[in-house]
């Protein structure tokens, strides 16, 4: 079982409902690049909101992550 299927596995465990937008493999944050370019994130992360519609939380396994799918929220 790989470090993925255990994020998922545990998800399942902590949640009600486990949502994985399948069109989003990477948040284009690119480390720290996010903070100066933006621009890169929104494109990444484009139809997030919607497939993550209704959600309470979005989790990663990198804070980066986090805060650039909270901004993309913020964007869109």
């Amino acid at each position: 079982m790989g470090l993925a299927d255990s994020f998922v596995q545990l998800a399942h465990q902590l949640a009600d409902e486990v949502v994985i937008p399948p069109d989003i493999t990477c948040c284009g944050f690119a480390g720290d690049k996010g903070f100066s370019t933006p621009e890169l994130n929104a494109s990444a992360l484009k139809t997030l909101a919607k497939a993550v519609e209704g959600c309470e939380a979005v989790y990663s396994n990198s804070r980066t992550c986090e805060i650039g799918s909270i901004l993309s929220f913020l964007i869109a």
